[in-house]
């Protein structure tokens, strides 16, 4: 869970700085790459184990990673706004594990991946009180 949190606030401070970056006078606005990989392997490998967690725990690392897996499709949905042709892309080809947004869309993105942290914040904080 803490390297998930880690990459949503990193994904939402490179937003950031690329916000800012294409903000300043003769700086060329540019698209970014948005990593869509998500660190749940974990989560989805102990999920019926979650039953040996308290319900506030249950309720906890549930709505932080439930709510993660809707964040791909609604970034694919946002890259999708823009054609392709009208994008102003710099790379040949994208790796698959990243989406290319429109540096219009930049921010909005960012402001997503950093309203996921503090739903994982809590499940860390939560789960972090039991091994005290």
């Amino acid at each position: 869970m803490k390297v998930q949190r880690e990459a949503l606030t990193n994904t939402a401070k490179a937003c950031s700085d690329r916000v800012v970056a294409n903000a300043k006078p003769g700086t060329k606005s540019v698209d970014a790459l948005i990593p869509v990989f998500r660190f749940c392997d974990i989560f989805d490998a102990a999920v019926e184990r979650l039953g040996l967690l308290q319900r506030q725990e249950v309720a906890l690392v549930l709505n932080a990673h439930l709510s993660l897996k809707q964040l791909t499709p609604k970034l694919q949905m946002i890259a999708s706004r823009v054609p392709p042709q009208e994008r102003g892309v710099e790379y040949q080809e994208k790796p698959i594990e990243y989406i290319l947004i429109a540096d219009r869309d930049v921010q909005l993105v960012g402001k997503m991946h950093e309203s996921h942290v503090p739903a994982f914040d809590k499940a860390i904080n939560e789960l972090g009180s039991k091994l005290r």
